[in-house]
C-alpha cells in the first residue's frame, strides 16, 4: 500500500530537495499538507501537481 502522508525526512529523501528548503516550502500556505497535532504531514498524491503549477519559479 502506497502511503498518502509522508513527513519531511520522506519527502527531501523523495525529492531530494535538502532539509532547509523543504521546511520552507511546507510553511508555504498553498503548499499540500495538513498537520496532526504539532507534525506537518504532506499530501503525497498533491505534489506532482503542485509543483508543476509553479514550475519555473525559483524556490
Amino acid at each position: 500500500m502506497e502511503k498518502i502522508l509522508i513527513d519531511i525526512k520522506e519527502f527531501t529523501e523523495l525529492t531530494g530537495i535538502g532539509d532547509d528548503k523543504a521546511r520552507e516550502l511546507a510553511r508555504r500556505e498553498d503548499f499540500p499538507k495538513i498537520r496532526v497535532g504539532n507534525r506537518t504531514k504532506i499530501i503525497v498524491k498533491e505534489l506532482d501537481k503542485w509543483f508543476m503549477d509553479r514550475k519555473g519559479e525559483i524556490f
